[in-house]
């Protein structure tokens, strides 16, 4: 968000030193490198707001750090829009000077923004994100998967393994060598993944099962390696594998000897890169498998799909869990070491734990998650967690690290800022893709800065910005027209949960079903708040 709000401002910076009729007026030389000093100085910070928002989520320093930061670029815009306001404004030549001299009677706003910038100054910002250092890879990296679990705990799933086994199984030559799963972080694809994996069935149609999890760190050079040491599992011979010297081309040539003749079932779990140059090679080398060799992709991406079945495989997209399948996983975890509890204390724990159940909005690994917090918590206190929302639980920590991934993920800060406008409308709202694309327009997401474009190509950068959130499953319940394509969609609650954790100091959305006196009770107003959203019905008693 802290990028747009910026790239905003440069876009109004330039608008301003670009004006022929500002250059005319009086005392514009000591302005106009102010505001060139002002312009290099953002757009050196531009270089490092990227990495800083992707660290955010894990340093809590560095996330109080963005939101002043944001402050100052709003303060900043807030002058500059007053400035642009009232030259526009201006008649004549002595009104243009009026102008000005009204401008400077706002320098003491100027350098309150000013002092705050150098204490944000661009190196003292580097050293503090301690920027561009090899050390740093990334904020986040995903578990690393394994194919092993306890299979029983595993609810809701059965139907749609089923049918992809019977696919895997019988489906040969005229059936497609790959299947994906989409679906968003959370929703169980590795456990589906994992009781394919498990079937007996398969086991006796395949030579050789493999499990490859290859997380958001894309090696190529890992994913031939562990496919590799499947083979050699039996084998303690092998330490050229390991060897960080070995090159791509002798791990892919020794990968090519070890699955001819073979029949081999791959599952590349938790894919996320999606560019074909990633994959190509790989490719080429699995190809060489026994006919009926078949891949099973993870991913939270249509676009990874695509990539690694060449636009022709199966796609499954995976839908949320029903509430009672939620209450079921819940349950198995809630109860751990409460055998002793009697019949009837126990019945009022289940209600209320079932009641909590309901927060995991079909997503497994939430309700997996609160299972195991109730667990660990005593029973007095079921009530207190129940009233609670999600995100002031102890199990928040872990569901946002998970989806923080797919904000991580998204390639430009214009299509972050459009995911984050979202929390503008309200939870599980359906939103008109058109609606939302004027959204984007009249906060200038879809332009970039310096760049000026005809409404039907800003209108077509919106579509496109849309469809990639929706590709990386950030939306659901789309509603098609034959003509028009998608034209509404919703954002899973538990999505908008995390838009909302990472704009808490941009916007605060709240609605109100009571009828109500004191609206102003209803609200944070804190000074830092920017954008506060009520949702009523009953607004005959709000002031102005």
């Amino acid at each position: 968000m802290a990028e747009a709000i910026l790239t905003v401002v440069l876009r109004q910076i330039t608008t301003i030193l670009s004006d022929q009729a500002v250059k005319e007026m009086t005392m514009w030389g000591d302005r106009e490198a102010a505001l060139k000093n002002l312009e290099t100085y953002l757009k050196s910070i531009r270089s490092v707001l990227k990495d800083a928002e992707d660290l955010q989520i894990t340093d809590d320093a560095i996330k109080l750090l963005l939101e002043d930061l944001k402050i100052v670029i709003y303060e900043i815009e807030d002058v500059l829009n007053l400035w642009s306001c009232k030259v526009r404004k201006a008649e004549s030549v002595r009104a243009k000077v009026n102008c000005l001299l009204e401008f400077i009677a706002y320098r003491r706003s100027s350098d309150r923004i000013k002092k705050i910038c150098e204490k944000l100054s661009p190196f003292e910002l580097k050293n503090k994100l301690d920027l561009g250092k090899s050390k740093i890879i990334s904020p986040l990296r995903n578990k690393e998967s394994t194919s092993y679990c306890d299979l029983s705990k595993i609810i809701g799933r059965s139907g749609i393994k089923t049918e992809l086994v019977f696919r895997l199984v019988y489906e040969e030559e005229q059936g497609s060598q790959t299947i994906s799963i989409v679906g968003m972080g959370g929703i169980g694809k590795t456990d589906l993944a994992r009781l394919i994996y498990n079937d007996e069935l398969l086991k006796t149609r395949f030579d050789k099962m493999i499990w490859v999890c290859v997380s958001n760190l894309f090696d190529k050079k890992k994913v031939a390696r562990d496919i590799i040491l499947a083979f050699e599992e039996d084998n303690f011979s092998f330490p050229v594998y390991l060897q960080d010297s070995v090159t791509l081309d002798f791990l892919l040539g020794n990968l090519k000897q070890k699955i001819i003749d073979t029949r081999f079932f791959l599952v590349l779990d938790d894919v996320w890169a999606d560019d074909n140059g990633d994959w190509e090679d790989l490719q080429a080398v699995l190809k060489h498998g026994k006919p009926g060799s078949k891949i099973l992709v993870t991913t939270r991406k249509v676009s990874v799909a695509n990539t690694l079945s060449c636009n022709s495989g199966l796609i499954y997209y995976l839908s949320s869990l029903p509430d009672e399948d939620c209450w079921s996983i819940l349950k198995q975890f809630a109860f751990v070491g409460k055998d002793q509890l009697s019949q009837q204390n126990r019945e009022p724990l289940e209600c209320i734990a079932k009641r909590i159940s309901k927060k995991s909005k079909g997503l497994p690994l939430v309700a997996k998650d609160l299972g195991h917090h109730l667990q660990k918590s005593e029973a007095r206190l079921w009530n207190d967690i129940n009233d609670k929302e999600l995100c002031n639980l102890a199990v928040w920590e872990r569901v946002l690290r998970s989806l923080f991934l797919s904000y991580h993920d998204l390639p430009q800060s214009r299509i972050r800022d459009c995911f984050l406008y979202c929390v503008t409308f309200p939870k599980g709202l359906q939103i008109r893709i058109d609606n939302l694309i004027r959204h984007w327009i009249g906060q200038g997401y879809l332009a970039p800065s310096g760049n000026v474009k005809r409404e039907d190509e800003v209108e077509a950068t919106g579509r496109e910005f849309f469809q990639h959130l929706a590709s990386c499953s950030l939306f659901q319940d789309f509603v098609e027209e034959d003509d028009a394509g998608i034209v509404a969609c919703k954002m899973h609650d538990i999505i908008y949960d995390l838009v909302q954790y990472l704009t808490s100091k941009d916007f605060v959305m709240k609605e109100v079903v009571a009828n109500c006196v004191a609206f102003q009770s209803f609200l944070p107003w804190e000074p830092e708040l920017l954008h506060a959203i009520l949702c009523t019905n009953c607004l005959y008693n709000l002031r102005a």
